[in-house]
């Protein structure tokens, strides 16, 4: 796993955003790029920030505000921490725990059968950087799998072009575990300083039978703790993922919370717009599959 020093903050960029599907929209001074989309049936249009969060401080987000300030409103989740990332605004909530390896709190602690399970994927699987056509090929189909099998939403449904891109950004890293002709396993990142924050873990059918992911999560969370890195895993959809928590859990020894930016830019016309008793952030939208 290569590793980049410089403080970039990748979810930020505009590069990473072009590996999305949407009109993005980059203005002048301002810390991120906004996917904007049209609302149904309306003569107005609303935007989010690039997935699955990014940096941004108040004043920061106070310019964003002022330089969208056509959009009704302005939707997305900032980066995990233990705090509010801004001090007094009414336009983040707590949204959903986030799984950290920090190596500061010490060497995870594998259970008996994990232990195991570890020692008999390292006989088949091995480590291995995907450098190549065939891998990043390899990355998207077992991505493809993943969502059938998960039964993710459309949101989730990246193209081949989508990991390709990745894979040209000089902070991201895509790695996997394979035999002499499978991929097991397969994760890509971006570093971000001395973090590490995951974007996707894919993992074969083959890999599911064979304990791959263990060889693979081992190698990142053994690199991580000998490079003083903190790993960032992510959070679980909604619905029934129990295993997928697990999973976190396991490779895990503390929980954040990302913070949901519901920022309503044009008050009027959202109140008019909003469904009423709808939980859904921004109120008029039912999702945004």
């Amino acid at each position: 796993m290569q590793s980049v020093s410089q403080l970039v903050r990748p979810f930020n960029q505009l590069e990473y955003a072009r590996s999305h599907t949407g009109l993005i929209v980059n203005r002048l001074n301002t810390p991120t790029p906004v996917f904007v989309s049209k609302i149904d049936n309306q003569p107005y249009c609303d935007g989010r920030l690039p997935w699955p969060y990014i940096w941004l401080d108040e004043n920061e987000g106070c310019k964003l505000k002022s330089a969208f300030d056509d959009l009704v409103s302005l939707t997305g989740i900032l980066a995990p921490s233990q705090l509010p990332p801004w001090s007094h605004s009414s336009d983040l909530i707590a949204f959903k725990p986030h799984f950290v390896f920090d190596p500061v709190l010490g060497s995870l602690k594998l259970g008996r059968k994990s232990r195991r399970n570890l020692t008999i994927g390292r006989k088949r699987w091995e480590i291995s950087e995907v450098d190549s056509i065939e891998g990043l090929r390899a990355f998207f189909e077992l991505h493809q799998l993943l969502v059938k099998r998960r039964g993710l939403s459309h949101q989730f449904d990246f193209s081949e072009e989508h990991f390709t891109r990745l894979s040209r950004l000089p902070y991201f890293s895509i790695l996997g575990v394979r035999d002499a002709s499978l991929w097991g396993a397969m994760a890509c990142g971006a570093y971000f300083g001395d973090e590490f924050h995951l974007l996707h873990i894919v993992i074969s059918p083959e890999g599911l039978v064979s304990n791959a992911s263990y060889v693979l999560m081992h190698e990142i969370t053994t690199h991580c703790q000998r490079h003083g890195i903190k790993l960032f895993l992510g959070g679980v959809p909604n619905g029934n993922h129990e295993g997928l928590r697990r999973f976190k859990v396991r490779w895990s020894n503390q929980v954040l919370t990302s913070w949901l930016v519901c920022m309503i830019i044009q008050p009027e016309i959202y109140q008019r717009l909003a469904i009423p008793d709808n939980s859904f952030f921004p109120a008029y939208r039912q999702s945004w599959a």
